[in-house]
């Protein structure tokens, strides 16, 4: 029977609320970004628009997969499509979590900032950057924590709660190595899709080399525990 409710969420309304309140919290970061490119005549971070969209890729797998499993009757077909939709969704989730590590333009360029006058000087613009990366940073991992949070649900729902527990954890963790693998290798989500036997050799490569190993585990832990404050406040509202 469907009664247009998401069983193991918010009802649709509340649903299309959250995404329409997400979209106006990214165009905010876009306003950010845009009144700095106003004010100073440079495009240097516009690529954190391009990384908070690939943020939004996996976001919108999620809620296909989320809408996947109210339709219809449970049963294998919805298990297997679930289970394909997981796989491509795997692929892009480190996209949500990477824009956090474009700080580290900031601590790049940081030396080469110069007052442009008396209102727009160095040190006003390296505070005003740090505002601009943290709320590129905190939307973009913060739509892939719901994300998170729904295939955690729908994977619950469909198997068991270890198995949606087992899924949370080796997310956390393949996030973290996938972050290194595009941090530090320049390895991306599209190319795992366009070369995937060049992408398996890297990663197979760097899966057992100690600095991926302790870097998947610190990022991993980081994505886990933000998680966690994102789950508990959904318990909370389900009680």
């Amino acid at each position: 029977m469907d009664t247009g409710e998401l069983p193991v969420f918010y009802p649709k309304k509340k649903l299309m609320e959250l995404f329409w309140l997400l979209v106006l919290a990214s165009a905010g970061c876009v306003a950010f970004l845009l009144a700095r490119v106003l004010f100073t005549k440079s495009h240097i971070y516009f690529f954190l628009i391009w990384n908070l969209f690939l943020a939004w890729i996996p976001f919108i797998i999620s809620l296909i997969i989320l809408l996947l499993q109210t339709a219809g009757r449970d049963g294998r077909p919805k298990k297997l499509a679930c289970l394909i939709l997981g796989f491509f969704w795997l692929i892009f989730y480190p996209n949500a979590p990477y824009i956090l590590t474009d700080i580290v333009h900031l601590i790049r360029l940081g030396m080469y900032y110069r007052d442009m006058n008396e209102l727009i000087t160095a040190n006003a613009l390296i505070w005003y950057d740090i505002i601009v990366n943290a709320a590129f940073s905190i939307i973009g991992h913060l739509i892939g924590l719901f994300s998170l949070l729904f295939v955690h649900q729908v994977f619950s729902k469909l198997w068991s709660k270890k198995i949606g527990w087992l899924v949370v954890i080796t997310a956390c963790v393949l996030s973290g190595f996938g972050i290194y693998l595009g941090r530090f290798v320049r390895l991306n989500s599209t190319d795992v899709l366009v070369y995937p036997f060049i992408s398996l050799q890297e990663i197979l490569g760097n899966m057992f080399y100690l600095k991926a190993v302790l870097f998947s585990l610190s990022v991993g832990f980081f994505v886990f525990i933000t998680y966690i404050s994102l789950y508990a406040f959904h318990r909370i509202h389900e009680r």
